[in-house]
């Protein structure tokens, strides 16, 4: 049996990879430099998370400490994983403005 070790890839390949690819249906993340496909989420997994979302972005309209973000948001950790959560949430003391394409910093 032959054992094969996965090309490791670095945050500016994935990004550019991801950016090339035509259809949206596919999303993937960076996790410690192996691409993963992620599987679409079910409908309950999607109510679910538009439910947290929905959730705290009322909460922040109350107590502006910060935004919330829904799972088209890449969160870079370093140099080698980027993973996108399906709910985020960033403290206005850890915004960076004017809010970058991919965060280099994780989500609170």
């Amino acid at each position: 049996m032959e054992i094969t070790t996965p090309t490791l890839l670095d945050a500016d390949t994935f990004l550019e990879f991801v950016r090339n690819i035509q259809d949206d249906v596919y999303r993937f993340e960076l996790i410690e430099g192996v691409l993963i496909e992620m599987t679409p989420p079910s409908m309950k997994h999607g109510h679910i998370a538009g439910r947290i979302y929905g959730k705290i972005f009322i909460y922040l309209e109350a107590n502006p400490i910060g935004l919330a973000f829904g799972d088209n948001v890449g969160y870079r950790l370093h140099s080698k994983t980027i993973f996108v959560p399906d709910v985020s949430f960033v403290a206005q003391s850890n915004l960076i403005i004017p809010l970058p394409e991919i965060s280099p910093i994780a989500p609170d």
